[in-house]
């Protein structure tokens, strides 16, 4: 039903939304974290509202426009433009001028979409205009751009385009939290904003303290290819159930300390190195052991490390796209919370099965997601080749039938382990 729907958007003229008192303006630096090559671009984020009847007469446009200049006075920053400083190093130049905002109409009915709200989502660029000036460079432009659309059921959608520079997931629903709580008649947002991002830039003179193999040249990291008409998408559900499952598999010692990310990046591991080992789930247990051993490591010696290379190598981070799959979890970003007046969204969260459009099968998202029980889950929509998605649904299927009694797996070899 989802894959046949087609809308036509009606909007009005993007208009440039200010904050509503005078605001400091002042030069501000982004950390040398934020602004390497392989940040400067945009992420979407949407998320669906339901008709709320006590709101009867009330446009959504209105509010959440009016509610957004109110949050720039405490977020000025954001209603500034990047400008690059010697050395490519971005700053907020602080102007006040305020980010793009349009209201817009569609004759869709929120049930139209389906009844499991996940991307895809059918006709989604029609949320996302490429308005004038907003997405072209993210140099001298708006640093954020919304789309209220209102349902032909008294719904509406709210889409939000964002400078990754700026942003990660968290940071953008504490503004967009901020944005909610103005909007239902909060004073003054409940967090206030703390810039300090001085604390995450290069030291003088840079030195760094680890290896950061990840910033090494790639030849081949821009010269993958893959027609996307033979890309298939599917969606993996994770309930309870399955991230019991899934921990029963590991060795003992994990089952203990592993969370929900670390088993279900391990599963995505496993699927990955099946070619190897089809007939073992060894790999599963070495994944997770892994990813907990990463995760631990990543301190704030580590991060300032990160932020030496980062100035030494002039800004260029490469990506080897043909050996890596990024997976970021936005569970935690509490896109559920967003209460603008009409109750909280029936989906909240990333707009794209992909963090970077361009590669759909170079990254995804980990998404919270409510089945038909009203349990949490986890969703992880994927696009990959046909033949090579047809064969992951097979491993996760086996996964997820695996009797409790296999947890205790042993240490894979080194063969196993090279797969990554």
């Amino acid at each position: 039903m989802m894959a046949a729907l087609k809308f036509i958007v009606r909007r009005h003229p993007a208009v440039l939304v200010a904050p509503v008192a005078p605001t400091p303006r002042e030069l501000k630096r982004l950390s040398d974290i934020d602004d390497h090559d392989r940040m400067r671009f945009h992420v979407s984020a949407v998320q669906f509202y339901r008709r709320n009847e006590s709101k009867s007469g009330v446009d959504p446009t209105m509010v959440i426009r009016h509610a957004i200049a109110k949050a720039l006075v405490h977020y000025y920053p954001l209603a500034g433009r990047l400008i690059e400083l010697e050395g490519r190093k971005l700053a907020v130049d602080c102007t006040g001028d305020g980010v793009l905002f349009i209201e817009a109409d569609i004759d869709i009915r929120l049930e139209q979409f389906g009844d499991a709200l996940l991307p895809p989502f059918p006709c989604i660029e029609e949320l996302f205009p490429d308005a004038p000036g907003s997405f072209s460079d993210i140099l001298d432009a708006s640093l954020l751009l919304f789309q209220v659309t209102r349902l032909a059921c008294g719904g509406f959608i709210l889409a939000v385009r964002i400078n990754h520079t700026m942003f990660d997931g968290q940071g953008l629903t504490q503004f967009l939290g901020a944005v909610a709580e103005l909007a239902r008649g909060v004073l003054v947002p409940t967090i206030r904003p703390i810039w300090q991002r001085e604390l995450l830039e290069a030291r003088n003179p840079p030195r760094p303290s680890f290896p950061h193999p990840e910033f090494d040249e790639v030849p081949d990291a821009n010269s993958i290819t893959m027609p996307f008409d033979q890309m298939v998408c599917h969606t993996f559900l994770f309930g309870p159930k399955d991230v019991a499952t899934l921990r029963a598999q590991l060795t003992a010692h994990l089952q203990k300390i592993a969370t929900r990310f670390d088993i279900i990046l391990g599963c995505l591991w496993k699927c990955r190195t099946m070619a190897l080992s089809p007939d073992s789930n060894q790999e599963m247990s070495y994944a997770v052991e892994l990813i907990k051993k990463a995760k631990d490591e990543v301190d704030i010696e580590y991060m300032r490390s990160m932020a030496d290379i980062t100035v030494l190598q002039k800004r260029v981070y490469n990506i080897p796209s043909t050996c890596m799959y990024l997976v970021a979890d936005t569970i935690r970003a509490k896109w559920s919370e967003l209460d603008f007046g009409w109750g909280k969204p029936v989906y909240h969260g990333p707009a794209e099965v992909s963090g970077i459009p361009l590669l759909p099968w170079f990254s995804s998202f980990l998404l919270s997601f409510k089945n038909a029980k009203g349990e949490e889950c986890v969703a992880l929509p994927m696009f990959l080749p046909a033949p090579a998605m047809e064969r992951v649904m097979e491993e996760m299927d086996t996964l997820l039938r695996a009797p409790a009694s296999d947890a205790a797996l042993p240490q894979p070899n080194r063969m196993t382990r090279s797969a990554l």
